[in-house]
């Protein structure tokens, strides 16, 4: 496995776990830094068109965001000391409660969410 960022092929593990697929490793870059996961062959191109995760219809932002509290404040909790004057890149993130929380610590936040 090489990075996809710069194609460099050492990585070290990160502390941490993947909610949905505990055997997965969380990797990080030894060049560049990217984080990434041991593999992602459990990512199929249709995910998140298929995924469900909202019926047909999102739900408001005020209710997304109230649904993802509690795991927005564990991530910000997790990582908050890493977070100081960084660039954060959150890439599914949702209504963007990680990133809000986040913000106070970071020198800039980006999100992506697919769905």
């Amino acid at each position: 496995m090489t990075c996809y960022l710069c194609n460099h092929p050492d990585f070290r593990i990160r502390k941490g776990a993947v909610r949905d697929d505990p055997s997965l490793q969380i990797l990080e870059c030894t060049n560049c830094s990217l984080v990434t996961l041991s593999s992602l062959q459990h990512i199929q191109t249709d995910h998140y068109e298929d995924s469900g995760m909202h019926g047909t219809d999102l739900p408001s932002i005020e209710s997304w965001l109230s649904e993802t509290e509690c795991d927005d404040q564990r991530r910000f909790e997790m990582l908050k000391t890493i977070l100081v004057n960084r660039k954060v890149l959150d890439f599914g993130c949702g209504a963007a409660g990680f990133l809000r929380k986040a913000q106070s610590l970071t020198a800039e936040v980006a999100g992506i969410e697919p769905e």
